[in-house]
């Protein structure tokens, strides 16, 4: 296992860096773009698992960041158009008995 490991060129790693020696296999034993290590080797369904959710919360993730990044573009837009529009919408909800009035100052 060791040699497909290093013939891969997969790094250990120390294990502050999250990597432990049993996820390096795992990797190595996912490659399938190399034939000649892949050739009559059959993974288990327990492996296939743990690949596919791997994969689903990678793609979560990278969802998130995404969406994470639209929603800090578009901020100042969002202030924008909340500051622009909040006046008018309550006036008019005043105006309709939505709201109540202000209160009047008393100086």
């Amino acid at each position: 296992m060791s040699g497909l490991i290093k013939a891969l060129g997969v790094s250990l790693g120390t294990a502050s860096d999250g990597v432990t020696a049993t996820d390096a296999a795992h990797m190595a034993e996912a490659d399938v773009s190399s034939p000649s290590t892949t050739e009559g080797a059959e993974v288990s369904d327990s492996s296939k698992e743990n690949i596919d959710a791997t994969t689903r919360t990678a793609a979560g993730a990278a969802t998130f960041v995404v969406a994470y990044a639209v929603h800090k573009v578009f901020a100042p837009a969002r202030i924008g158009i909340t500051l622009t529009a909040t006046p008018f919408i309550v006036r008019y909800l005043r105006r309709i008995g939505f709201l109540k009035p202000p209160k009047s100052k008393a100086f």
